[in-house]
């Protein structure tokens, strides 16, 4: 039994009070009978020379009733009935975050963040309940809660130890947001689903990690953080902080193919006509790549001279860097020699960052790697490069456009494909009458309507979309977005010619798609300057027995608005078939319809329109550890087992249906083949943010609401831990509620004390009444 508030025990002194009450009452010692007392001078009467107490059981009763009033006051509760230990001190629910991140690589950090791990189980009592998680990227289990019960107090030491043995770091991220929120999450899971006491147990994470600038708290934002789990913070940090990191900005790139690429663009220009040479200008910016701030060329004695190849790079260095030169150097496979330009020499001053263009040297056998040296840590100097697999990717046109004619579609087309990707990307184009099946082939991913082909194709299109083909009817007619409906079940399409008062505009574009992910960001968002001319108002009737949304996802396989026009009309809609899809564009992008040819937007539009139909990227992977890797078979390819060929030297065997490889666990190119003999490439990278490796300010994760116990003082501490007790006890008294029965009991107490007083009192009257009607 405790006591919430014992200082009101002090009001057991009232007991005394009945008790001095009987001991102090006067009581004549006897009685004689007088006619008269008028003769009589008046006399105090005479007591007893010894009080004595009378009426006991009255006198009990009195003093029972105030105790119990006492009791109810000090408000009583049993610590026994929440299994909280007889001592007054429940042990913590602790959970340990040990951070297996790509920084976690520098020299002494991982053996340290071991022994700070040792050193919080050693301190554990048998009453606490640690559970452990590692976490990168993502949060992984090493022992939870229920595992630290089972084991053996003198036994967990040891396995904790065994269990440590088998972490290493990797080369993901560091998600520390995540992994603070899952901490808290499991906490209060345990809290409230764990056995009586849980809840009443304090609660702590140890956070264990470099805590480094590149880690990711930003969802910390959107969580408010319980006030009940202090996080405790054991940073490690290394004896050197010197750390420059390098990312590959631009893989290999062809002068000659970059001046290609310009004159292509600078013909559209032209045809556009004058008020759209800025457009293009730009355009061809974002097909070459451009020249990024700050860069710098590669070459001999640090010479500017470019090679018929090069590659740009980034030079990140650490903010709290003591070094700012650095050197950039080929490394082939198998560290054989490799004869070119000597180092390139890079100035790149602390929290800084520099873009550096690097020549290939003539016969450099790929995949190679670029390293940076003149830092303190190698976890991060390295980038693998790899010349991708270049193919020809045909498109089908089905237009009656010349391909000479800048009226038509096709004139703009054939030239933003030749920009697009390293493959080589071939504009057919065929009559709307032309007789023959629609082509199923790996190599015609991409199949264009722009004038509905003969009645004879419908067959063959809804073949080539169930077997894998993507289908793009860009609508000049109403006639095209009728087509459109009767490839797929179950979808009516009423289309008619839309009203403009001027021009429209494209809103509601979802960002989320492969087609439009290239624009999800600020600078790139804005499709106000695409103005629409003319456009065909597309209304759908989706059937409740197929599809009851018209904005269902494309996996459930209904149709999906990417984007629709001012008046709330589809601009374009992607509906699955098969292995494949369709996609619906309500107007065209040749000048009459619309701006989009002429516009910044359509060079990368159809470039991911060829990936999205490829199933890949034809450019350089912007891929980082912890991907996943598509392994989907090509358009028109029957499904075969994979073969994975990992950068260290690891091979994978994959089912023929696995659509996925989960994720890349380590940098560099991995090889994916089938058993048909196809071979695909990916270049995995570590996270940019990694190279980020000075100490982030603590500031910034108390500014996210995470309350840190490593940043009060000592007395602060045990205060907060006297509170956090007193609240406890206030909660585990609130729920209990003794005092309640306490006050029933003491009215119950008077109730007969009143019973038996008014009995005595009656009593004595009684006994009384003959001496009164002698006098």
């Amino acid at each position: 039994m405790s006591l919430l508030t014992p200082l009101y025990l002090l009001g057991l002194a009232a007991v005394g009070l009945p008790v001095l009450f009987h001991l102090i009452r006067r009581q004549p010692r006897g009685r004689k009978v007088f006619s008269t007392v008028m003769f009589l001078e008046p006399s105090p009467p005479r007591v007893t020379r010894r009080s004595r107490l009378e009426n006991w059981p009255l006198l009990l009763l009195r003093a029972a009733a105030v105790c119990l009033l006492v009791l109810a006051f000090a408000r009583p509760y049993l610590r026994e009935i929440l299994g909280i230990e007889q001592s007054g001190e429940a042990g913590e629910a602790i959970v340990i975050l040990v951070d297996t991140s790509a920084s976690m690589r520098r020299d002494g950090l991982w053996e340290d963040a071991v022994r700070r791990v040792e050193s919080v189980i050693a301190a554990r009592r048998p009453a606490d309940r640690v559970a452990i998680l590692a976490f990168d990227r993502e949060v992984r289990p090493v022992m939870s809660l229920d595992e630290w019960a089972a084991v053996e107090p003198s036994a967990r030491r040891h396995v904790v130890r065994e269990r440590l043995g088998g972490l290493s770091p990797g080369w993901a991220a560091t998600h520390l947001d995540q992994a603070l929120v899952t901490a808290a999450e499991l906490l209060h899971a345990a809290s409230t689903s764990g056995p009586h006491g849980s809840a009443a147990r304090p609660k702590r994470i140890v956070l264990v990690s470099d805590v480094a600038e590149g880690s990711r708290v930003e969802s910390l934002a959107n969580q408010e953080w319980p006030a009940d789990v202090p996080v405790t913070l054991e940073r490690v940090a290394p004896t050197s902080p010197t750390n420059a990191g390098l990312q590959l900005v631009a893989g290999i790139e062809d002068r000659a193919a970059e001046d290609a690429r310009r004159t292509e663009v600078h013909s559209v220009r032209d045809a556009g006509g004058s008020a759209n040479r800025e457009a293009a200008a730009e355009a061809a910016r974002d097909g070459t790549g451009g020249r990024s701030g700050g860069e710098h060329a590669g070459g001999r004695s640090g010479t500017p001279s470019y090679g018929a190849a090069h590659v740009r790079v980034r030079v990140t260095n650490a903010s709290d860097s003591m070094r700012a030169q650095f050197q950039l150097a080929w490394r082939p496979p198998a560290d054989r020699a490799v004869s070119g330009p000597r180092p390139v020499e890079v100035y790149c001053p602390a929290g800084q960052s520099r873009v550096v263009r690097v020549a290939v040297p003539d016969g450099l056998e790929l995949p190679a790697k670029l390293t940076l040296t003149g830092d303190d840590h190698e976890f991060d100097n390295s980038v693998p490069i790899d010349q991708p697999i270049a193919r020809t990717v045909h498109v089908l046109l089905y237009t009656d456009d010349p391909a000479d004619d800048p009226a038509g579609m096709r004139f703009y087309l054939e030239r933003a494909f030749h920009s697009a990707g390293r493959s080589s990307v071939r504009v057919t184009a065929q009559p709307a009458d032309a007789p023959g099946p629609v082509p199923v082939s790996r190599d015609v991913p991409l199949v264009i309507v722009g004038t509905p082909p003969a009645d004879e194709q419908f067959a063959g299109l809804r073949h080539y979309m169930q077997q894998g083909g993507t289908l793009l009817i860009a609508a000049e007619t109403t006639a095209a977005c009728t087509l459109w409906g009767r490839l797929f079940d179950g979808a009516a399409v009423e289309a008619r010619e839309a009203d403009v008062a001027g021009y429209a505009m494209l809103t509601g574009i979802d960002f989320s798609h492969p087609l439009f992910a290239p624009f999800n960001e600020p600078r790139f968002a804005d499709f106000t300057g695409v103005r629409i001319w003319r456009h065909r108002r597309v209304a759908l009737d989706v059937s409740a027995a197929t599809q009851p949304k018209l904005e269902a996802s494309a996996t459930s396989g209904g149709p999906r608005v990417l984007a629709r026009l001012e008046d709330g009309s589809p601009a374009m809609i992607e509906q699955p078939l098969g292995r494949g899809r369709g996609l619906l564009m309500a107007f065209g992008w040749h000048p009459a319809d619309s701006q989009l040819a002429l516009s910044t937007k359509f060079v990368p539009l159809v470039h991911a329109l060829v990936v999205l139909a490829a199933g890949e990227d034809d450019g350089p992977r912007r891929l980082v550890v912890g991907d996943p890797l598509p392994l989907a078979s090509r358009r028109g390819e029957t499904a075969a087992p994979v073969t994975i060929r990992t950068p260290d030297a690891g091979v994978i065997q994959l089912a023929a249906d696995s659509a996925m490889f989960p994720a890349a666990a380590v940098p560099g190119v991995y090889r994916i083949s089938s058993e048909a003999g196809d071979e695909r490439r990916f270049t995995v990278g570590l996270p940019p943010e990694e190279s980020r490796t000075a100490p982030m300010p603590l500031e910034r994760l108390e500014s996210l609401g995470v309350r840190l116990a490593s940043t009060e003082s000592p007395e602060a501490a045990t205060s907060r831990a006297a509170r956090e007790r007193q609240l406890k006890t206030e909660e585990l008294e609130t729920r209990q509620k003794y005092w309640r029965w306490l006050i029933v009991a003491a009215l119950g107490v008077l109730v007969l004390e009143t019973w038996l007083g008014g009995r005595l009192a009656r009593g004595t009257r009684r006994s009384s009444v003959p001496e009164l009607n002698r006098i």
